[in-house]
């Protein structure tokens, strides 16, 4: 089983999520996540990093908020954009392309573990088993996405994500 240290994620002036945040306590001790906390927490890092942030892992991080591509060429936001229907579309593909690569990453994990332990050290709780809704809502000029997820115990957990100045005007 592996556990992350809890972290809460902390809001701009605007109210929206940054990434990185906070270390939560609990009494004198830091907290942890684990099983589906932990698989909500983690796509939720991956999702709002922009990508190529992290010089150690290059193809860290999502370009729903821009980024960096491989080979360096800075890529725009698709956040501000006016087509909603476009936006929605390429937030949904980069989430679906976030996910495959989070198993393919854990396929290594638990390939490694069995050939090091002999067994794996993921539990069915932290490995995700499959993306099964996008949904969008729009209000003003925010869009949240709620991403619903099913871990390999299959149960459902939802992962909630604010963006910014979404324009609506085709």
């Amino acid at each position: 089983m592996s556990w992350s240290l809890e972290v809460r994620r902390t809001r701009d002036e605007n109210g929206y999520l940054r990434p990185g945040g906070d270390l939560v306590l609990t009494g004198s001790s830091l907290s942890t996540v684990s099983n589906e906390q932990k698989l909500v927490q983690d796509l939720s890092h991956w999702l709002l990093e922009h990508m190529g942030q992290d010089p150690l892992h290059p193809s860290y991080g999502s370009i729903i908020d821009g980024g960096v591509d491989a080979s360096g060429k800075p890529i725009d936001s698709v956040i501000g954009k006016t087509n909603i229907r476009l936006v929605r579309m390429e937030i949904e593909a980069e989430i679906r392309r976030v996910a495959a690569a989070y198993q393919r990453m854990q396929v290594d994990r638990a390939t490694r573990d069995r050939n090091r332990y002999n067994k794996s050290t993921l539990t069915g709780g932290e490995i995700l088993a499959a993306v099964t809704a996008i949904n969008f809502t729009q209000n003003a000029d925010s869009l949240w996405v709620n991403v619903v997820i099913k871990s390999a115990r299959n149960t459902e957990a939802t992962l909630n994500l604010q963006l910014p100045a979404v324009i609506t005007t085709s």
